[in-house]
């Protein structure tokens, strides 16, 4: 199978980082997932949001993509394990930190890359923007 999985239907249309996010979604809506009532792993997507065993026919609201979203595991470990609300929104921020700085760094070698790119003008070596001033005038 292709690097795009479900996603290569769309062949040359629409760009490859969408067809790897949709590729993503599908696999995780259609694999069988964890019955949370039976335990088994038969839970299978009926429709938006609704899940249901084959086993034990046990229907359950969840997310669209996944039965158990961030947000409804957030609020059952602050039932269940009485932890406080505001270690987990930490934990959150913490990770949600944690990715951006990874962007960061990302976007930054991007710009250094960009910055980088030299050209040759009458024998004299100029950067983009000095380029672009001169064309402009």
């Amino acid at each position: 199978m292709t690097k795009l999985k479900s996603a290569s239907r769309f062949g040359a249309r629409y760009s490859s980082p969408l067809k790897k996010i949709v590729a993503e979604i599908e696999e995780i809506q259609k694999k069988k997932q964890v019955c949370p009532r039976c335990g088994r792993k038969s839970l299978k997507r009926t429709s938006y949001a609704r899940w249901e065993c084959t086993k034990c026919k046990a229907v359950i609201a969840g997310g669209a993509y996944a039965p158990q979203t961030e947000m409804g595991s957030m609020v059952d470990r602050i039932i269940k394990k009485g932890e406080k609300y505001e270690e987990i929104v930490k934990e959150i921020e913490k990770k949600d930190k944690e990715e951006k700085k990874e962007e960061d760094k990302e976007e930054n070698k991007e710009k250094q890359k960009k910055k980088s790119r030299v050209f040759l003008c009458h024998g004299n070596v100029l950067s983009v923007r000095k380029l672009s001033r001169n064309l402009s005038q």
